[in-house]
């Protein structure tokens, strides 16, 4: 094969490559959800107050956030209010209470958080719907 023409069709690959290797690198799942999923356990937070806004770390993409009221002895009650993503779209982290975010379905409207009472927030990233790959919780009192 020529030389000449070798170096062309890597020039053509290389100008084909570029737009598409722009656009994976363009967004960060605090941009936007549905990035990327998470796989292992992440660390969550809570802000203050009775509408906390909820994040995690690493900041990757999950299928559900439920928040339930923890009891005397530890154990987490019902759901009072969660939200969870369907498709391939991710949950990014900055989820506030009560606010569902675009392309998600909440459960039920939020139930008012009570000051000084402890609460537990769960994430869950699942694979397939019900495969559980990645997650993490946090029990936070407003």
């Amino acid at each position: 094969m020529d030389r000449r023409a070798s170096g062309w069709r890597s020039m053509v690959w290389c100008v084909l490559a570029l737009p598409a290797a722009a656009l994976a690198c363009s967004s960060s799942p605090t941009e936007r959800t549905g990035t990327f999923a998470c796989s292992g356990e992440v660390q969550v937070t809570a802000s203050e107050g009775t509408t906390p806004v909820f994040g995690w770390t690493p900041a990757c993409g999950m299928s559900y956030l439920m928040v339930r009221p923890v009891t005397p002895l530890g154990h987490a009650e019902p759901s009072i209010w969660g939200v969870e993503m369907s498709g391939p779209e991710r949950l990014a982290p900055g989820v506030r209470y009560g606010s569902t975010p675009r392309g998600g379905r909440a459960f039920g409207p939020p139930a008012p958080l009570v000051r000084g009472t402890a609460y537990r927030v769960e994430v869950l990233s699942l694979l397939g719907g019900d495969v559980r790959v990645g997650g993490g919780e946090a029990v936070f009192t407003p």
